[in-house]
């Protein structure tokens, strides 16, 4: 009876300790999983981080020192590097806010067998296209103001002049005809509203300015190539460990601020009387 007792014992004794270490084991291996994956996440993060700070170098510089340029920028500590490429985007595409501008270059672009432009702007699948046609803030879909600036330069000094053309949104009388706006085109597939406007050889550039509404506009030039319009970035960084991460974004040409074209400005000077 006692030799079954102390058998009994010793197995209990036995289990016990397997399901002890069995615990145990789980544990270690959790912990073991989770400073694991902590430690790929801080990577992975560091590899982002960095590849972010490249983008802000690259950011930091004049547009026209970046398009087409790629280097390896140093970010800092630990001996962290990423690699930044550019690449020219001759055409235009963004998101404009209600009453902010873009600017596009045209300078050259009549003799690069340029003729026209088409925009194409208000993004049908989005909120943008609104249902409704109710003066008011983004109770409408966008209408498009264009600003053309054309500077003579076979006169001394050369002059600048500047024109500006305005188009109700596509089927939205907003505002009506009678405050100078035109009516629009229909747009296409992704786009709603659109217009094609003839280019002169003077003018060197378009400002765009969506009101009523945010509008994404992107723009076609009919007959030829434009200048280029925007650059798109894109900078990696891979660690030692082996994690990567990669960013890209679209700068445009720098603009004006919107206030500009309220303001009064003069080659010589202003009397006020």
């Amino acid at each position: 009876m006692k030799s079954d007792q102390s058998g009994q014992v010793v197995l209990m004794v036995v289990l016990t300790m397997l399901v002890g270490f069995t615990i145990a084991l789980g544990v270690f291996l959790n912990s073991l999983s989770q400073s694991q994956l902590t430690t790929t996440q801080q990577n992975s993060e560091r590899a982002f981080n960095t590849a972010e700070a490249g983008i802000e170098e690259y950011l930091k510089q004049d547009f026209e020192a970046i398009v087409g340029v790629g280097s390896t920028v140093d970010v800092g500590t630990q001996n962290q590097k990423a690699l930044v490429t550019s690449e020219a985007i001759n055409n235009f595409e963004a998101i404009i806010e209600q009453n902010s501008v873009a600017t596009i270059n045209v300078q050259g672009a009549k003799g690069a067998g340029v003729n026209s432009i088409t925009i194409f702007w208000t993004d049908k699948g989005t909120d943008q296209n609104t249902t409704t046609c109710t003066t008011g803030d983004a109770q409408a879909p966008a209408g498009l103001i264009v600003q053309k600036w054309s500077v003579n330069t076979s006169v001394t000094p050369p002059t600048v002049s500047i024109s500006n053309l305005a188009y109700q949104p596509y089927n939205c009388t907003v505002p009506s005809t009678s405050a100078n706006f035109q009516a629009a085109a229909e747009g296409n597939a992704t786009y709603r509203s659109s217009v094609t406007i003839p280019l002169t050889a003077n003018e060197v550039l378009w400002r765009l300015r969506p009101v009523f509404n945010k509008a994404k506009i992107t723009i076609v030039p009919n007959g030829g190539t434009l200048p280029v319009q925007q650059v798109k970035i894109t900078s990696k960084s891979t660690l030692t460990s082996g994690e990567s991460r990669a960013v890209t974004v679209i700068k445009s040409l720098p603009s004006l601020p919107e206030i500009f074209d309220y303001a009064v400005f003069s080659g010589n000077q202003i009397d006020k009387n």
